[in-house]
């Protein structure tokens, strides 16, 4: 998923995110969103690639287009850094 908006590292990247969900799905909301469960996350900037890796987030609802296999290498932050060059 990309978001619209400055690289707050460089000014000029774009944030991608990349969700991951940790066990079973629930529902609930949260201060007016719509959650799917909890996992992590990464953000990354497509420019210079500099990244932020969230160990425990509730996961948005809207997310869930956006959720990557743990087999894709998500849990370990090393080989995740490797998937998106960072």
């Amino acid at each position: 998923m990309t978001l619209e908006g400055g690289c707050p590292v460089c000014g000029t990247g774009r944030l991608q995110l990349a969700f991951t969900i940790d066990g079973p799905e629930r529902r609930w909301v949260e201060r007016g969103v719509a959650m799917c469960g909890t996992g992590r996350y990464w953000e990354w900037c497509e420019q210079c690639r500099s990244y932020e890796y969230y160990c425990r987030s509730s996961v948005p609802e809207w997310a869930r287009t956006h959720i990557v296999a743990e087999s894709e290498g998500w849990r370990d932050p090393r080989q995740a850094a490797r998937l998106i060059g960072a």
